[in-house]
This record gives structure tokens, C-alpha cells and sequence, in this order.
């Protein structure tokens, strides 16, 4: 299976990872009954959340007082309007489908930094590993099924690192750009 699955273009490698990864985190929410409110901080991202929300939808800047930086909040708002204004929902969703897309974007940057150093094949297989091991990660795994920016903030860095691996394999300003 392995064998045909490294035949495959590498965005069917991606999505295939980053779905493995999304039944595995949705199956210990499901059997664990969880929210994804667990400790001090997930309640403080959430609170902030409705907070951000609010400052926006009633056109006002957050006031200085606003402790958090404002990324994970612009995510989260945004992905409020996809859930129609659940908060909960969005929120747990946010880094559900960040942790999930993990997998895969560890097997695209792993590819990329093996593919100039040995056979297609072998940088495949590798990578593959390489986005196997994020899938089932407990680290991973665990930030991703809590409300809070951890699992958002790393698959960014991931991608982050991914297309400068790319600037440097194959140089174009807007992977540099899109590095940052």
C-alpha cells in the first residue's frame, strides 16, 4: 500500500496525511466527549475570542488593554463566520483542522528537503514517515484537540519553513514572501 500510495502525486500524499490525522484527533474527541476547554489558558483563548469578536462585529478596535496578540483572534473570528457563529465550535475547529493539516505539510517539507539528496522513491517513503509520526504524536495530537493557538501557530511555522525550503530549492520572490 505504501508502495503505490509514493506513486501518487504529492497532493494526494498531503490530503491523505492530513485526513488520517483529522479521523485520529476527531476520534479522541469523540471518545473522550471533550470540548477543548481543558485549563486556565483554553478558557482565556476562548473568553478573548468572544471579546475579539465583539470589539469587530461592533466596529471598534480592541482596546489597549487587549493582553493577547491579535493572529489567533483574526483566525478565530474568521472562522466563526464559517460555523455561522458558534464560537465553541469555530474554535475547536481552528485547531482541529491546524493539527490535522500538520501531517501533511511535515510531508511536503520533508520532501522538499530530501528531494535534491536521493531518489524520488526513498524522499517519498521518508516523508511519508516523517508525516505519519505528526499524525499519531501525542504532543500533537494533544494540541490539536485543545482551544488555544498552539496547534495554529505551528502548522505556520511549518508552512512558513516549507516555502523557504522551497525559495531555496527553486528561488521566486513570492516563496520568500510567503515565508514570511
Amino acid at each position: 500500500m505504501i508502495q503505490r500510495l509514493t506513486e501518487r502525486p504529492n497532493a494526494v500524499i498531503f490530503f491523505a496525511l492530513s485526513a488520517l490525522a483529522f479521523i485520529i484527533r476527531i476520534s479522541f474527541l469523540q471518545y473522550l466527549q471533550f470540548d477543548g476547554l481543558y485549563g486556565q489558558d483554553a478558557y482565556a483563548y476562548y473568553d478573548w475570542s468572544r471579546e475579539f469578536i465583539t470589539y469587530i462585529s461592533d466596529f471598534q478596535i480592541p482596546p489597549k488593554f487587549f493582553y493577547w496578540p491579535a493572529g489567533y483572534f483574526i483566525f478565530s473570528a474568521a472562522m466563526n463566520l464559517l460555523c455561522f457563529g458558534s464560537l465553541s465550535a469555530s474554535t475547536l475547529l481552528l485547531s482541529l483542522l491546524s493539527g490535522s493539516l500538520l501531517g501533511g505539510v511535515m510531508y511536503l517539507l520533508t520532501f522538499e528537503l530530501l528531494k535534491n539528496y536521493t531518489e524520488t522513491l526513498r524522499a517519498k517513503k521518508y516523508s511519508m514517515l516523517a508525516g505519519l509520526i505528526i499524525c499519531f504524536a501525542g504532543s500533537a495530537v494533544r494540541s490539536s484537540i485543545v482551544v488555544m493557538s498552539d496547534a495554529p501557530g505551528i502548522v505556520l511555522l511549518a508552512s512558513g519553513m516549507l516555502f523557504l525550503a522551497k525559495y531555496f530549492n527553486e528561488p521566486k520572490r513570492y516563496r520568500l514572501v510567503l515565508s514570511f
